[in-house]
């Protein structure tokens, strides 16, 4: 997964967005009243991703956020737009209330995973491991690292983003839960690719397994919360938006309830969301009532923000925002940066009938 560098330094990046003649029609039939592109550097290099790029829009309820990442198909692409309307249109559910928060440990050295983990107050860690920069002895070295910044009673996660085959997951798994000292991993997440492939993982190594990308980019949160896997990870946008992404899972865990013993645990998380798509993820983690650590602290990862306020993290809790503005000062984005924008939005007007 790429994305396009902004010569920006450190700055955020924002400007007003208009769409080609389809995405304008689309986004009148949808009730969006203003867009804007956005474009925020990271601090280290995540997945690949140097620069967090998306869309904004304002719709009659308030600002929503549609950033399916540059890879992704214009179907899948489509759903994180989908939700994005029924945001801007409907708003969220209030009161929000805080989550806890796991610290995103990406893809560093150890002291500087070690300092990731004090300094975010969280009790859970999820640590990216099977990078294609890193070793799995350096994924080792930074789990013991992660291990040591959170004492022997916080909880370690890792995150393999479906980069492994069953065989490679079954031989590293193990290690990297030795690693993690008492208890191992609560779990790892989507360690291969296929939902077959994450079932048997979890059975013949008995480590924990949770799905992300099967339900994100696979459509499968009804098999998956069928499965028996220990963990789903759930994120608002790619399923349509909070409110949609609360109604599937809630369908979902009534439909599998009759051949599971226990259902999943439920971990919200975001997709480097800016504070507006954080927002959502607190408006679905509230919905939900889940009491895991949830994946919305990536904020930390950006080195500046679009919003004049976001939601806001402490003592490893997300609090949220009483109101969401853009700050009206930031730098322009490129215009490659809003064509490229303006030619995916054309793509999901295109086929944004049959979803």
């Amino acid at each position: 997964m790429t994305s396009h560098v902004e010569d920006s330094g450190s700055s955020a990046r924002l400007s007003p967005f208009e769409p080609g003649p389809d995405g304008a029609e689309l986004f009148t039939a949808q009730g969006i009243e203003r867009a804007w592109v956005f474009a925020v550097p990271m601090r280290v290099k995540f997945r690949n991703i140097t620069v967090r790029e998306g869309l904004i829009l304002q719709g009659s309820a308030g600002l929503a956020e549609a950033a399916p990442f540059r890879n992704y198909p214009p179907p899948v692409a489509a759903t994180w737009f989908a939700g994005a309307f029924a945001v801007a249109a409907r708003g969220l559910p209030a009161p929000l209330s805080p989550v806890p928060l796991n610290v995103t440990v990406p893809v560093v050295d150890p002291d500087t995973a070690a300092r990731l983990v004090r300094e975010s107050g969280c009790s859970t860690a999820k640590v990216k491991v099977a990078d294609p920069r890193s070793s799995l002895e350096d994924d080792i070295a930074r789990i013991r690292a992660v291990r040591a910044a959170l004492g022997a009673t916080g909880k370690i996660r890792v995150d393999a983003n479906a980069a492994w085959s069953l065989a490679e997951a079954t031989a590293a798994l193990p290690r990297l839960g030795e690693a993690a000292g008492p208890g191992g991993l609560q779990y790892a997440e989507q360690p291969c690719q296929t939902l077959a492939e994450l079932v048997e993982l979890q059975r013949a190594t008995g480590i924990p397994v949770a799905a992300d990308e099967t339900i994100r980019l696979g459509g499968q949160l009804t098999e998956v919360l069928a499965s028996g896997l220990a963990a789903a990870v759930i994120k608002a946008m790619p399923l349509g938006g909070p409110a949609r992404a609360a109604a599937l899972v809630a369908d979902g865990l009534r439909a599998a309830a009759p051949g599971v013993t226990s259902a999943p645990l439920l971990v919200v998380s975001s997709a480097l969301d800016t504070g507006v798509g954080l927002s959502a993820g607190l408006a679905l983690a509230t919905q939900l009532r889940t009491k895991a650590a949830c994946g919305l602290g990536t904020l930390r990862l950006c080195t500046d923000s679009i919003l004049t306020a976001d939601p806001r993290i402490e003592n490893g809790f997300l609090y949220p925002v009483e109101t969401l503005e853009l700050k009206g000062n930031l730098p322009p984005v490129s215009p490659e940066v809003q064509q490229w924008w303006r030619n995916r939005v054309e793509q999901v007007a295109a086929g944004f009938a049959r979803l």
